[in-house]
């Protein structure tokens, strides 16, 4: 067996040498491997920019704007909650309130019991044993306005009056007025007036001095209750009192010329 070490014979060495490899031509421009690369990087690059450009970066932008939307969407909805929870605590507050006043206006008189005012001062005296009635007389109801019960309540209530006089003793004049004291609506006792009568001194022929006797005392007084106004009763005591402080302006005005022209003649007749 013979082995030649020529890989290709003699004769075909020039065919060999003049096979060269075939690429592309683009433009007159010969596609080689690294021509090919460098244009594939390219027209990716530029179809990734394209691709961004007009599909990722809208996208984008509109998902942000969602997420802005809804930002504000729930920031105005934590807003509305935050709002509903104070409207409830406001109204909470304003149930309170009018739960207290209603439980303030219970201590104060009504018309009913205005009505029977009288009847239960009566009675209370007719309760205590040795207490006589002397009289008793309702008078007209007025606004509080001078604020001797707070500025507060100032055309807010309204006093109903009652005098009334007593005769007994100290004991049985102190028995009433907690008697008074105890009734449902809200009184005020004002203007007490006590007058003892005179007990004379007793000596007996021996020379002695004989105890003297507690003394009767009459007692005056005035039973105050307290109202509050009704809505239309208190606007027309606003309306007053508003009137009235308007008033006084124009009336202290109107004085000082009369008062000034009085004083120019009384210098003209001197």
């Amino acid at each position: 067996m013979t082995v030649s070490l020529n890989k290709f014979p003699e004769d075909n060495r020039g065919v060999v040498e003049n096979i060269a490899p075939a690429y592309p031509t683009l433009f007159g421009l010969t596609v080689t491997p690294v021509v090919g690369g460098i244009l594939a990087a390219v027209t990716g690059l530029f179809a990734a920019s394209w691709i961004y450009l007009n599909l990722v970066q809208p996208a984008q932008q509109q998902a942000n704007q969602l997420a802005q939307e809804v930002d504000d969407l729930r920031n105005r909805a934590e807003q509305q909650a935050a709002s509903l929870r104070q409207i409830g605590l406001q109204q909470q507050q304003l149930a309170n309130a009018r739960a207290q006043q209603r439980v303030v206006q219970s201590f104060f008189a009504s018309p009913a019991t205005l009505d029977t005012l009288l009847l239960e001062i009566n009675g209370q005296v007719r309760r205590v044993a040795g207490l006589q009635l002397q009289s008793y007389l309702p008078k007209e109801s007025s606004i509080v306005t001078d604020g001797s019960f707070g500025e507060g309540v100032n055309n807010k209530l309204k006093q109903t009056p009652v005098f009334v006089e007593v005769s007994g003793g100290f004991n049985q004049t102190v028995a009433l007025l907690r008697g008074l004291e105890q009734l449902q609506p809200l009184l005020l006792v004002q203007d007490v007036v006590v007058t003892a009568e005179p007990v004379p001194i007793v000596v007996t022929p021996k020379g002695q001095i004989l105890p003297r006797p507690a003394p009767k005392l009459t007692t005056q007084f005035n039973v105050v209750a307290l109202s509050p106004l009704t809505p239309e009763e208190q606007k027309k005591a606003e309306e007053a009192a508003a009137a009235a402080a308007g008033n006084q302006p124009n009336q202290g005005g109107g004085n000082q010329p009369n008062q000034e022209s009085g004083n120019a003649g009384n210098n003209a007749s001197q």
